[in-house]
C-alpha cells in the first residue's frame, strides 16, 4: 500500500509538471495594442444614375502604401491616410502620376503596396504601386499577382478549412484569424498561439470587435508591427451600445526579442557609433521596424527598435531573435521590401 501510494504521488507530481510546462507553452509573449482610432471619412454624395437610383459608395478596403500611409478606399473613392497627421486626404496624386481620374485598389501579398486598376469591370488597366513608385502591368503579370485574392466570397465553419489569405502570420508563429464568433456575414477577429490556442479577442481594448472578414478590412505592415483594421460593429463595454460605421483602427505589435550576438545600440537606425553594448541572451521588447538593409556577410533584415531594462534604441536584426525567430526566418516568412522593377522582375522568374 505504501509502495503504491508513493507511486500515486510521483504520477501526480509529474502530471503537474507536464500541466504547468502546456499552460507556460501558450502563454503569449507577443502584445498587441490599440494605437490610433480614426473616424470614418465623409463621402460624397453620388450623381443620380439614369435608373433613378443613386449609387453608394464602395465596401472599404485598405492597403498599407508603407509602414505608415494606409490607402482607405471606398470605391469609386480613395483617401490616404498618414500616422502623422491621423486624417482623410483625398488621393489625387496618383491619379495626377497616372493621368488618371480614379482607381480602385487590390492590396498585395507580402509587400506593402497595391495595385491599382483604372477603367471598367469588361476593360481595365492595372498598374503596379510600390514605394512611391508605379509601373503599368501586362495582363499576365496583372493575373500573377491577382491569382490569390484576399476577396473571399464563403463562410468556412473551423480554423482548418479557413483559406490562407485569411490567416495573418506573425513572428513566431503567432496568427491573427477570424475569431469564433459570426454573425450573418460579419466576424470577430482573435490573436493565436502557434498552438492553435485562441490567446485573445482584438482590439482587446474594446468588449466586441466584428467586420466583413470576407472583404479586405485587415492590413498589416510588411515589416509586421502595424496591423489596421475597419470595425463595421463596435461595442467598446459590455454596458455600451453597438456602434456601427466604417472607422479606422491602427494596432501595434510588441514582440519579445533575444540578443543572439555581442552587437551596438545605436540612437537610429544605421547609427555609427553605438551609444551602448548588448551582450548574448540580453531580453528586449522589440516595438518598430525600419530601413531594411544587406550586409556584405549575407544578412538581411530590418533595424528593430528595442528596449531594455535599462536602454532604448536601435540594433541590426541579423543579431537578434524576435520571438525565437532567426533574420532568415523571417525573411522567409515577410520576403524583403522590393522597388516596383524587383516586383515585376520577381513574378517573372515564378
Amino acid at each position: 500500500m505504501i509502495k503504491e501510494g508513493y507511486r500515486g504521488i510521483l504520477y501526480r507530481f509529474f502530471l503537474g509538471l507536464i500541466m504547468i510546462t502546456i499552460a507556460i507553452s501558450t502563454v503569449s509573449s507577443i502584445e498587441i495594442k490599440l494605437e490610433h482610432s480614426i473616424g470614418e471619412p465623409e463621402v460624397p454624395l453620388l450623381p443620380v444614375a439614369s435608373s433613378g437610383y443613386r449609387p453608394t459608395a464602395g465596401i472599404p478596403i485598405i492597403a498599407w502604401l508603407d509602414s505608415s500611409t494606409i490607402l482607405y478606399d471606398r470605391s469609386p473613392f480613395v483617401w490616404k491616410v498618414n500616422m502623422n497627421n491621423l486624417s482623410f486626404v483625398p488621393e489625387v496624386e496618383i491619379c495626377q502620376e497616372l493621368n488618371i481620374d480614379g482607381f480602385g485598389i487590390e492590396p498585395l501579398s507580402k509587400h506593402n503596396g497595391v495595385i491599382l486598376f483604372h477603367g471598367t469591370v469588361w476593360e481595365a488597366d492595372f498598374y503596379l504601386y510600390v514605394n512611391g513608385e508605379h509601373e503599368r502591368l501586362l495582363v499576365d503579370q496583372s493575373r500573377k499577382l491577382r491569382a490569390n485574392p484576399t476577396t473571399q466570397e464563403h463562410r468556412y465553419p473551423d480554423r482548418q478549412s479557413m483559406p490562407d489569405n485569411w490567416r495573418y502570420t506573425l513572428y513566431g508563429g503567432y496568427t491573427i484569424e477570424p475569431g469564433p464568433t459570426r454573425d450573418f456575414d460579419l466576424m470577430d477577429l482573435a490573436l493565436y498561439h502557434p498552438t492553435g490556442k485562441l490567446l485573445e479577442l482584438l482590439p482587446k481594448e474594446f468588449y466586441r470587435f466584428m467586420n466583413f472578414a470576407s472583404y479586405t478590412m485587415v492590413a498589416i505592415t510588411q515589416d509586421l508591427f502595424r496591423i489596421a483594421i475597419i470595425g463595421q460593429k463596435v461595442q467598446r463595454s459590455a454596458c455600451s451600445s453597438i456602434e456601427r460605421g466604417w472607422d479606422l483602427y491602427i494596432l501595434r505589435v510588441i514582440y519579445d526579442g533575444l540578443v543572439d550576438s555581442k552587437t551596438g545600440i545605436f540612437s537610429a537606425p544605421r547609427g555609427e557609433n553605438p551609444i551602448g553594448i548588448l551582450l548574448p541572451d540580453t531580453p528586449v521588447k522589440v516595438i518598430a521596424a525600419d530601413q531594411f538593409e544587406i550586409l556584405s556577410d549575407g544578412r538581411s533584415d530590418y533595424w528593430y527598435q528595442i528596449t531594455t531594462k535599462d536602454q532604448s534604441g536601435w540594433i541590426y536584426g541579423g543579431d537578434l531573435l524576435i520571438e525565437n525567430s532567426s533574420w532568415e526566418e523571417r525573411l522567409a516568412l515577410r520576403d524583403q521590401p522590393m522597388t516596383v522593377k524587383e516586383l515585376i522582375e520577381s513574378i517573372k522568374n515564378e
